[in-house]
């Protein structure tokens, strides 16, 4: 189905940018242009982490009820195709 693979790219992408994001901080940290100590950074990367996903899940219902009413509406516009008759 499509929707699936939609919400699977959706998600797809959150990870990565999630992933980026994470990785520049942990970065930015081993080259010391922000100075935090392990377990503050092991407690931030957390708090991102979660934050994130709870940000994702909780406009996760809005994106799932666009993404149905797109579908409908793309689906709506497509021409029907006439089935032939078996003789």
């Amino acid at each position: 189905m499509h929707k699936d693979k939609i919400i699977k790219a959706s998600w797809n992408h959150f990870e990565g940018a999630k992933n980026i994001l994470i990785n520049n901080i942990l970065t930015a940290v081993r080259d010391q242009k922000i100075k935090i100590d392990n377990t503050e950074l092991n407690q931030l990367v957390f708090l991102m982490t979660t934050s994130l996903e709870e940000g994702y899940h909780k406009g996760y219902k809005t994106f799932d009820r666009e993404l149905t009413s797109c579908l409908a509406d793309t689906s709506k516009s497509q021409p029907k195709v006439a089935q032939s008759k078996k003789n």
